[in-house]
């Protein structure tokens, strides 16, 4: 250990529940205005928590397969 007098963080459990919008533009490789324009048209669903805004893994993934049925149906 490097740094002996540091505590380690606890591991978390399982897979990330949510996550800031930096990290949700990251996942989905696109802008934040991209990002946003997604949130306003609801395609891409969000919360708060105080001035932070997360997405959960399961909005990503309810988005991505909304997305892939539309562009099936077109």
């Amino acid at each position: 250990m490097k740094y002996p007098h540091k505590k380690q963080s606890p591991e978390v459990c399982g897979p990330r529940l949510a996550y800031t919008m930096n990290e949700t533009m990251r996942q989905l490789r696109i802008s934040r205005a991209t990002l946003y324009e997604l949130i306003q048209s609801q395609k891409l669903r969000t919360y708060k928590i105080g001035r932070r805004r997360y997405c959960t893994r399961d909005a990503l993934l309810d988005m991505q397969q909304d997305l892939e049925n539309d562009t099936k149906i077109a």
